[in-house]
Formats: structure tokens, C-alpha cells, sequence
């Protein structure tokens, strides 16, 4: 399966190898734009968007039990881009309108990872958000 497009919209000027190494880390080139609205107007979060059923699936397909990891290891590089650790992310999926919200907690959480990649997207209502819940290690839903 071929890797869906991901478009990652940071708050920050990413540094100039963080292309590659998201590669490395997904098997796609991701498109990475900075937002260059003011500093006011930045979001506190970087924001991934992508079909994310077809994402997981072949990034599954292509790393198979390293797919978590590596999944975490690129939302670190995110997160700690632009030199403020712990940065939210969200990840979007443009053809349900789901969005995994991940703290810091749920990003450095392997089980986090493994539970995301797990999930059938399409089974949420749009506009659905996923929260991961680490007392109960596991996703759950609220509305937007």
C-alpha cells in the first residue's frame, strides 16, 4: 500500500533535517510548512493531517511491530521542534474528520502508539476527538 500524503503545519521554523528524518521515521516525505502567522495567533499544537486509516495501515504494513515505535519516535521530533518541549499534537484525518489529540504523555506512551495504530477510524462520528486515557490505557472519545 502506498503511503497517504502527510501535511504537518508546525508553530516553529523546523530545522532544515527534520524532512529527512521524518522519512526515515514514517516512509514518506511529509509536507512540513511553518505557520507564518504571528506569534499571537500560533497554535500550541502541531497539526499532522492525513488519511489516517490508510497511514496506519501502511505504516503497519511497512515497519510491522516497529510501526509504534517509530510512530513515536517522529511525534517526538514534532513535539519537541522550535525548542519547546512537550508541545501537543493533533493528528487529523481528512477523510473522517477524527483527531487524536496527544499530550505529552500519550506521545512518549508506547502503548499510546500501539493502541492509535490499532483503531478503525472510520467507526467514529465525524468530528469525533480521541483522548488517550493513561489510568485506563486506552482512547476515548469526546465531542468537539
Amino acid at each position: 500500500m502506498t503511503m497517504p500524503t502527510v501535511h504537518v503545519d508546525v508553530p516553529y521554523e523546523p530545522h532544515p533535517d527534520l524532512r529527512r528524518q521524518l522519512f526515515e521515521d514514517l516512509g514518506t516525505v511529509p509536507e512540513i510548512v511553518a505557520s507564518s502567522r504571528s506569534v499571537e495567533d500560533l497554535p500550541a499544537y502541531v497539526l499532522i493531517s492525513t488519511f489516517l486509516g490508510q497511514f496506519v495501515t501502511a505504516l503497519a504494513g511497512q515497519f510491522g511491530a516497529d510501526a509504534a515505535g517509530r510512530l513515536g519516535r517522529a511525534l517526538g521530533r514534532l513535539r519537541t521542534g522550535g525548542g519547546e518541549p512537550g508541545r501537543e499534537i493533533r493528528i487529523s484525518c481528512a477523510s473522517s474528520g477524527v483527531i487524536a489529540v496527544l499530550t505529552e504523555r500519550a506521545a512518549l506512551d508506547d502503548r499510546a502508539m500501539r493502541e492509535l495504530l490499532g483503531l478503525d477510524f472510520t467507526a467514529f462520528r465525524r468530528g469525533t476527538e480521541l483522548h488517550w486515557d493513561a489510568d485506563a490505557r486506552r482512547w476515548r472519545t469526546s465531542r468537539r
